[in-house]
């Protein structure tokens, strides 16, 4: 996720208040290896880009809510599509986690 949030959703976030009608490519990290990667860190990670992103939706003015994007496979999306699409992109992770707790078995709960 915090991939995601860094070199996706927060890049393109930045772009839509300094381009005038920016072009996003489709992002993919499906095969990347993040085994390395320890898990509270990268949850850290992830909340300290989150709420980057988050301090600049809230600073951006107004106006910048009715920009548009083109994106190359999505079409054109404003803003707000965008941060939709980032909400869905967390809730897709937390139904993976709400499904890796329901399959551990009672003695491994904690």
């Amino acid at each position: 996720m915090a991939t995601v949030e860094e070199e996706c959703f927060l890049d393109r976030v930045k772009r839509f208040s300094t381009e005038d009608s920016p072009h996003f490519e489709h992002y993919d990290n499906t095969g990347r290896d993040f085994g390395q990667f320890e898990l509270m860190n990268s949850l850290r990670e992830w909340a300290a880009l989150r709420r980057e992103l988050l301090d600049m939706v809230c600073s951006m003015p107004e106006n910048i809510w009715h920009n548009t994007a083109t994106h190359s496979t999505r079409g054109t999306q404003t803003l707000l599509e965008l941060l939709h699409i980032v909400l869905e992109h967390d809730q897709e992770h937390l139904q993976e986690v709400q499904q890796m707790n329901n399959t551990q078995s009672p003695n491994s709960k904690r």
